[in-house]
This record gives structure tokens, sequence and C-alpha cells, in this order.
């Protein structure tokens, strides 16, 4: 399967790949289904990805299918909505690049209003890894974007970093975030020994988390 997808993307031209997360809950944050062969394709792929990739992780789903005219609103809340709201999570690196271009470009469509969330240690601290600069050139590009909000939040750790995203989870329909796989930088410190699927990354799995209530999407990015 692994072969047979990296020939289609060739084939293709395939810039971009978006793959269906291996787990989908129901709004009430039961397991709805969960297919660990999905899951180890999905780990394939983004070890040697073809190209740049995302794993999707849906928004809940509800129990019971409501087909009546009267509740479409409460079963596809963006059937009625005119903007869909979207937040980047920025902290910085290579998979936080394509995902920060990934959501400028959904954000040339009108509907769509995009906030970039730069995630800053106090203090300024962080390894220089050689990056930092190419990070200050596309945060200083979104600065100057009048189409896109600009937060930028200092946290000392990871917790601090849960706590605030707890607190705009309801804020957003859509999460895009970096994969940034096995990566620990002080904005996520204390963090890793939670995690259970590394695969999609910290903060990509805390989104996805049933205690972040679900109703969001989320779509975590992986360079090529």
């Amino acid at each position: 399967m692994y072969e047979d997808i990296c020939n289609l993307v060739m084939d293709q031209f395939t810039s971009f790949l978006i793959l269906p997360f291996h787990r989908q809950r129901h709004v009430d944050g039961s397991i709805e289904s969960e297919d660990q062969t999905v899951r180890r394709l999905n780990f394939n792929i983004l070890q040697k990805p073809p190209c740049s990739v995302g794993i999707l992780v849906e928004g809940q789903r509800h129990v019971k299918c409501i087909n009546s005219r009267d509740h479409i609103h409460d079963q596809y809340p963006l059937a009625n909505s005119s903007t869909y709201t979207i937040a980047m999570i920025f902290i910085g690196g290579k998979d936080d690049w394509e995902a920060l271009a990934l959501a400028k470009r959904m954000s040339r469509d009108k509907s769509v209003k995009l906030t970039v969330i730069q995630f800053k240690a106090v203090g300024g601290f962080q390894d220089d890894d050689g990056d930092r600069m190419m990070d200050k050139q596309l945060l200083r590009n979104v600065k100057e974007n009048t189409s896109i909000t600009y937060i930028e939040k200092e946290v000392k750790d990871g917790p601090e970093t849960l706590t605030y995203l707890r607190s705009i989870v309801d804020d957003y329909k859509l999460f895009i975030v970096g994969r940034r796989y096995k990566r620990e930088d002080p904005q996520t410190v204390g963090l890793h020994e939670w995690s259970e699927f590394q695969d999609i990354g910290i903060i990509g799995e805390l989104l996805s988390s049933p205690d972040f209530g679900g109703k969001h999407s989320v779509l975590i990015v992986r360079h090529q």
C-alpha cells in the first residue's frame, strides 16, 4: 500500500497528501472506530514521505444521525456559517513552516478567517538550530498581512501551553499544526510523558484529545 501511494503521488505530481487519522470518535468522546492498519500506513508514510503530508483528525461525530432540516445546523454547524475560523499554531521549524504555508494558502478563500498563534518561550530562550532566522522571516510576513490575525503568547513550559490551548479551543473550527516529531522545546516541556500517539506530535495529539471537546478538526503537517 505504501508503494502504491508513493507511485500515485509521483504520477500525479502531488505536492501535498492528506491522510485520515486512524481513530474516530463520537461526540460523547467514545471511540467510534480504530484502524491499526491505517495507523501503520500513516506512520510509514510519515517516516518516508513522498511529498508533504497532513494527518486529518476530524471533529467528533454525533452518536445518532439527524436528518431533519430543523436540526441540520446542530448536525452540520458549518452549513449555515459564513466564516470558517482556522488557527495555525507556530513554535518553529520545518514542519511549522509547511503548516503555515498551507494555512496562508487556505486563507485566500474569503470565507476563511486565519489566526496565527506563536508560542514563544519566556525570555526568548530557545535552542538555535539554524532555523530561527527563517522563523522570524515567515512571522514577519504574517504580521505584515492585514488579512491574518497574529497572536504572540509567551509561555514558560508545556503546562502553560496546554492551559492556553484549552482556553481557545472553542474559538476555531480547524487547527493546523506542525508535526514536530520528537522535538521538545521550552514550550512543550513536561507534555511528552502524557503522549499516546507520538506519530502525530505532542501539540497535534493534545488538540485531538477528547479532553479538548473534539468539536474542532486538527490537521497535523509533516514537511517532505
